[in-house]
């Protein structure tokens, strides 16, 4: 950034949407030649379009995603498809943008390649896709603007897949790099899907990239990583620096969403005591004071510790049939966490920070979290893997009950009438979300379970600190506490959705008919409940909090807990 006294004349200039170039030096130093006439009938801005061709959405998330859930993959980098050039300094006044009337935004660098866009991009590969015959190599193919991913079950089905889309490609211009590859086709297959510990990796040399992510893959070893932040804070500690700072953690999977909580705890509270806010582009309060700065270095410090230390790199694949989403909520966040139900491993995570809301709305906006984040899944992953299984696990009794009489009574009670409108609105996106899942994933088996808090994988994803408690989680315990009975369970299937709510409510157990009286009658206004039972002090604080938003589940879950 810098001030210019000269805006209004900068921006009487027309800067072409393409700028003209001469490919052929060698040398990236250039000069543009800007067509500065208002009106530029020399450039097509929008290309030759072919309706019968639809260009694949470019989503980082799904890509990753995409890489994960397959066994056998080979990635492949298009040869300057995207390349940066450097401007000289002559005509860099003519290329920036104007953020205030007194700051202007320049580039030194900047990127361009085939012309004109990463939409541009990605419809030139369709075409080139769209050329194979056979659907499966098609389907094989996934790219996120410049890096290819060809994917396959085997390794005989990965080197046929590439054997038709790199001529395919190339037919088309594309020219990939043979040094840029990477692939795990000479990986033991018993090592893939295995985690490994960062001490049993050091020292070797053979890390990748993959849109963002460490890949380490060799004969032995298939896992993934972050790239290790450089958090280095400035003296005097600043919140811009610091935002910064934090800000270089990139991980849209949320593989380690704990540092990132972490990150978040610590603005927070900066922000909460007036440090760094923002009033018409100018920042009060942006030098924090020595003795906060202390505070802020050494929280800063034990989360670069962690990631430096010998941690269990999670496996670059995991089996997504069979999955389990945990889903809580606190007063200071909301968590979403999906595991392989296999052996546990992280599949993605999803953190939110808002402030505000009763603990059971939270709650209930951690599981609409949950259902939202596994359509995203099926909807990125289901050309390849289908999602046999999804257990959804929350331990709100009363954001389950709420959830299971909308999709299974239609929300039929009135006391789901008196429900704030927020709540409404969510059960009624869960309903949306749940229905919309079934009717594309017609064999998935969607459950719903109650859980404690000790068995609830996403807690520890809504309490700062909670990298000072074991990173470890004895998964075949909580895979265990599954098959036991709980509180809350059932299961929604498309029929279910679209049955009669006076058939659903003829054909539910006796069980659950008593429960459904009980939820509507006037005379379950007091709980008899046995003050010396063990469960009743942390029990008392829960129902305390949850009374405000519906008193007669609250109630009812007395009963089940007095009497089982």
């Amino acid at each position: 950034r810098e001030s210019s006294t000269y805006t209004q004349k900068f921006a009487s200039f027309y800067t072409a949407i393409t700028p003209v170039i001469d490919d052929s030096r060698l040398s990236t130093k250039c000069r543009l030649c800007l067509d500065a006439r208002p009106l530029n009938s020399y450039t097509d801005t929008k290309g030759k379009e072919d309706g019968d061709v639809i260009p694949r959405e470019v989503d980082l998330y799904a890509s990753i995603l995409r890489w994960r859930s397959m066994q056998w993959v080979s990635c492949e980098d298009i040869c300057k498809a995207f390349w940066q050039v450097e401007i000289i300094e002559g005509d860099r006044r003519f290329l920036g943008m104007i953020l205030l009337p007194s700051i202007i935004a320049r580039w030194s660098r900047v990127p361009f390649g085939c012309g004109w866009s990463p939409w541009a991009l990605s419809y030139g590969i369709q075409v080139a896709v769209d050329g194979i015959n056979d659907d499966e190599v098609k389907t094989s193919l996934d790219y996120y603007v410049d890096d290819l991913c060809i994917s396959g079950t085997t390794k005989g089905e990965v080197n046929r897949y590439r054997g038709a889309i790199l001529p395919a490609l190339e037919s088309r211009g594309f020219l990939t790099n043979p040094r840029k590859r990477v692939h795990n086709l000479d990986t033991d297959e018993e090592s893939i899907g295995m985690p490994v510990y960062c001490s049993d990796i050091s020292g070797m040399d053979w890390t990748h990239t993959w849109l963002g992510y460490k890949w380490l893959v060799d004969r032995t070893v298939d896992v993934m990583d972050i790239k290790r932040p450089m958090l280095e804070l400035e003296v005097p500690l600043t919140m811009t620096n610091l935002r910064s700072v934090l800000a270089r953690l990139f991980d849209p999977l949320g593989l380690w969403n704990e540092i990132t909580l972490e990150f978040r705890a610590i603005v927070r509270e900066l922000h909460e005591q007036g440090f760094g806010i923002r009033k018409k582009g100018i920042i009060y309060k942006d030098i924090i004071d020595d003795e906060k700065a202390t505070v802020v270095r050494e929280k800063v410090q034990a989360c670069n510790d962690f990631i430096n230390s010998n941690r269990l790199l999670p496996a670059r694949f995991v089996d997504m049939s069979d999955i389990v989403v945990f889903t809580d909520a606190s007063s200071y966040a909301m968590s979403v966490d999906c595991r392989s139900r296999g052996d546990g491993s992280r599949i993605f995570s999803r953190l939110s920070t808002h402030s505000g809301g009763t603990i059971p709305r939270r709650e209930l906006e951690a599981l609409r979290m949950g259902v939202l984040s596994v359509k995203q899944l099926t909807k990125s992953i289901n050309n390849r893997i289908s999602v046999y299984r999804c257990v959804i696990v929350s331990d709100s009794m009363i954001t389950l009950y709420r959830v299971r009489h909308v999709l299974l009574f239609h929300g039929t009670s009135s006391k789901m009438e008196k429900l704030g409108k927020p709540e409404q609105r969510r059960l009624n996106h869960i309903y949306d979300l749940v229905y919309s899942l079934l009717q594309e994933n017609r064999c998935m088996v969607l459950e719903f379970r109650h859980s404690a808090s000790t068995w609830n994988v996403a807690d520890r994803l809504t309490r700062p600190c909670s990298l000072l408690c074991d990173s470890n989680i004895d998964w075949s315990s909580v895979t265990n506490h599954f098959q036991n009975e709980t509180l809350m369970h059932f299961e929604v299937s498309f029929d279910s959705l679209n049955a009669d709510v006076l058939n659903v409510i003829d054909t539910i157990e006796e069980d659950d008919e008593i429960l459904f009286t009980v939820m509507n009658s006037p005379e379950c206004a007091i709980a008899n409940v046995d003050d010396s039972s063990p469960w009743f002090y942390e029990f008392r604080r829960r129902v305390q909090v949850a009374q405000s938003g519906d008193p007669e589940c609250v109630h009812v879950s007395s009963l089940l807990r007095s009497n089982p």
